[in-house]
């Protein structure tokens, strides 16, 4: 009993469906795309906080090569006040504080620590630090080894060299390894 004016049931009731159909033609991101991007981003911080601690390292590293060469320009200033001598030792002459910290500056390890020099020995082979920090009631102290009658290698470790004044001066870095430098 359809006439040609009359219209069917789906097209005379009005539907959720259709509604919807319609809709989602409209435009935006399908959830593939938002995932897609959030794991992009994801990936992007993580890279950037797992190199950011390398570089921070790194860093601190070239400061306290920066400091070990610092401590060779004032040995030097030393020697040339001194006949060529090398400080006896380094704490009781007052050397940190006349010729490292001469105009105020600080003298710290980028860690914030001070500086300790410690003597190392030489031995019939060479040598490598291998403690960056060393503790004394309760204080925590970056190291400077001085070897004394030794000069540095090429891969940085201490050999033995004749002469009192040669010494050498190391510091472990926080990468791994260790820089030195002779007078």
């Amino acid at each position: 009993l359809l006439t040609k004016h009359s219209i069917s049931l789906p097209q005379a009731l009005p539907s959720y469906k259709r509604k919807n159909n319609r809709d989602s033609h409209a435009k935006g991101f399908t959830i593939i795309e938002v995932v897609l991007v959030l794991a992009i981003a994801g990936l992007i911080f993580l890279m950037v906080f797992i190199a950011l601690p390398a570089l921070q390292r790194s860093q601190r590293d070239t400061q306290r090569k920066n400091d070990l060469n610092r401590v060779l320009a004032a040995v030097k200033q030393y020697q040339a006040n001194n006949k060529g001598l090398v400080p006896p030792t380094y704490e009781s002459t007052n050397f940190v504080g006349t010729y490292l910290r001469a105009k105020g500056e600080e003298f710290k390890d980028p860690d914030g620590n001070d500086y300790f020099f410690r003597a190392a020995n030489i031995g019939s082979l060479p040598t490598m630090p291998t403690s960056r920090t060393y503790e004394s009631g309760g204080v925590t102290m970056s190291v400077i080894y001085v070897t004394r009658q030794a000069k540095c290698s090429n891969n940085n470790n201490t050999v033995a060299n004749t002469g009192s004044n040669n010494t050498a001066y190391s510091i472990v870095l926080e990468g791994g390894g260790a820089y030195c430098v002779n007078n």
